[in-house]
């Protein structure tokens, strides 16, 4: 199997307000809306009781999702996270966090978890301490074709996540799910399964 290679974000390495940071921020505000991401999270949360209990927003950028949520939800208590700090003219009855999800201390114990092309920069270990650091939050993991033995070791050793074995029907699976996350293992040319959660509503 050809090695999957995360390669750190543009963004990551540069200071916010470096013109390249500027034309990368726009460029994802840009995408975002052409597919339609952000309306599709804000569908996914209307009516979500969950967000009783609040909403962060992972990787928020320069925070214009968050936002969004926020206008929609008033009653709900809501932040945004990024390694970037808190935009000018930021709303003050939503949160701001700065800091790295996989070490920053964790704000509070939300509801509702909003990762909007984000979890796609994490790899096996990564995505292990994200279940480590989320101890309350169940996950499911269904094996695949590329899935190997030091992958079942660790997700073994995870406590709150329960391995899936391959089902005939992607539905008895789809079916019991709230939320999808693909970590491509190859060069995929598509991710066929990222289409099947969508068509089924799942964020």
């Amino acid at each position: 199997m050809i090695p999957r290679v995360v390669v750190p974000e543009l963004l990551d390495g540069l200071p916010p307000e470096d013109a390249a940071a500027r034309r990368s921020r726009r460029d994802l505000r840009w995408i975002n809306f052409l597919m339609g991401n952000e309306r599709w999270v804000l569908r996914c949360l209307r009516g979500e009781k969950a967000l009783a209990v609040g909403c962060i927003e992972w990787g928020a950028g320069t925070g214009e999702l968050t936002a969004k949520i926020a206008r929609a939800h008033p009653e709900a208590a809501v932040m945004a996270c990024d390694l970037v700090p808190r935009p000018p003219n930021w709303d003050d009855r939503v949160a701001w966090c700065q800091g790295d999800l996989l070490s920053a201390p964790l704000p509070m114990r939300m509801g509702v978890v909003v990762m909007n092309l984000f979890l796609h920069h994490f790899e096996g270990e990564a995505l292990a301490t994200l279940a480590r650091r989320m101890p309350h939050v169940a996950f499911a993991a269904l094996a695949g074709w590329g899935t190997t033995a030091a992958d079942r070791a660790l997700l073994a050793e995870l406590p709150n996540v329960t391995l899936l074995e391959t089902v005939p029907d992607i539905e008895d699976v789809l079916g019991q799910a709230r939320l999808l996350l693909m970590p491509s293992l190859w060069y995929e040319g598509f991710g066929l399964i990222a289409m099947e959660g969508m068509l089924r509503g799942l964020p």
